[in-house]
Parts: structure tokens; sequence; C-alpha cells
């Protein structure tokens, strides 16, 4: 029996998510049939198996597959392996498995970055909200004010002073509102006692001016000119 492949890595993968399958085709390379038990194929802890080759009898050149997913319930490396029972030579046959599970950030964000595009000198956009949300095992406190202030940019949070239990969220709601023409690109820091403190938000939008449109009456009864642009 050969496998396409005698072991997978599945890196870090964030404790209580299960990380895309990889999939180990078996072959029978023989020149006889081969039978695999009932349960042929073992279940380490902190991977899900899938399998075709459960009570299979694959004939010469057969193949059935071995898939893998890593699932994590705690913050370690897990360093095992598979292994697949048969009636072949080499049996068993070994996949040897390779991750690390990583605990989710303490404070997580709806939205990392925010593009406010175009808004006209003195105005205010439309406002663009982040949630905030512990997904920690502890609590969580903010301090008072939790978010500073951003030149060109309105922000109003439910964060500051308060203190977010497991799976609890507060928001922060920010508005573009330049003042002068250009290019308005900053970020937003939010500070808590969380390990990845202080979170941060990247602001865009640039402010435009409108342009002045003069009307100039005919003279000497000649037909208007039209609006003169400044």
């Amino acid at each position: 029996m050969t496998l396409s492949s005698s072991s997978l890595s599945f890196g870090n993968q964030t404790v209580n998510t299960t990380s895309a399958a990889q999939t180990v085709t078996v072959t029978n390379t023989s020149a006889a049939s081969v039978t695999f038990a009932g349960t042929a194929v073992s279940s380490p802890a902190g991977y899900t198996i899938g399998t075709t080759c459960n009570g299979a009898t694959l004939t010469p050149n057969e193949t059935c597959t071995v898939t893998v997913s890593f699932a994590p319930t705690s913050a370690a490396t897990d360093n095992t392996s598979v292994t697949l029972t048969d009636n072949a030579a080499n049996s068993p046959q070994s996949i040897a498995l390779a991750g690390t599970g990583v605990a989710a950030p303490p404070v997580t964000l709806s939205a990392s970055s925010l593009s406010f595009g175009n808004e006209t000198v003195g105005t205010t956009s439309a406002p663009q909200v982040v949630t905030v949300a512990n997904s920690g095992t502890s609590s969580v406190t903010f301090p008072t004010p939790a978010v500073a202030a951003v030149a060109g940019y309105s922000v109003v949070t439910t964060c500051s002073g308060a203190t977010l239990t497991t799976g609890q969220t507060c928001t922060v709601t920010v508005s573009f509102k330049p003042t002068v023409a250009g290019a308005a690109n900053a970020s937003l820091s939010l500070t808590d006692n969380a390990a990845n403190s202080p979170q941060s938000i990247s602001l865009s939008g640039a402010g435009i001016l409108i342009p002045n449109v003069v009307s100039v009456a005919p003279r000497n009864g000649a037909t208007g000119i039209g609006p003169i642009i400044r």
C-alpha cells in the first residue's frame, strides 16, 4: 500500500475552529486485493477524520481516501498520527499530523478599516459602525475615554468605561467630517486591558471642494454667456 503523502501540516489554527481539509490517497500497489478493517483508520484527538477506506477491499491499483481536518480544543502544539490497518504486507500505514492550536484574540473587531471616499468639506458622511467583541475567556475593561480623538472624524463609542464579559460587545461609530480639502488617512486606537490592546481601525477619506458658480448678466442686449466656474 502506498500513500500520496506520509505527513500533513496544518500550521496555526484558532482554538474551537476547524481547518480546511487535507486529503491523502491510499493506493493498492500490490498484485493482490487488500482489505481494510471496519474501523481501519484511527481518529486522534484534536483532528477530524473522514475516510472511504473503512471496511473497503481494494483490488490492485484501486484507491481510497483519508481526509483530515485540524480542530484544536486547546492552545497547544498537537503532533500525532493517523494509522491505517489492513492485510497488506506493510500494515499498518501511518500519516504524521502536525498543528498548533492558538487562542483567539481576546478583543476582536468586526472591521479593521473604514473607507469613506470623497466628502464635501464642511459636511458629515453617513456613519459606519465597528462592533467590538470580547472573544476571550475573561472580562475586558475599557477606560474612559477608550478611543482617542482623530482629526477630521467624529467618533462615538459605547466602549468607554465598559466592562465586557465573554461574548459581550460594544460599538465604535465613525463619521468623516473633513474641514479641509485633501486626503485624510488616519488610525483610530482603542485601549483596554486585553492582551492584544490597543486595537486599531484604519480610516480613509478625502475632503473635496464644491466649485463656486457665478452668473454673469448679459451686456448691451447680448445673449448671456452662462455661468462662470471659479
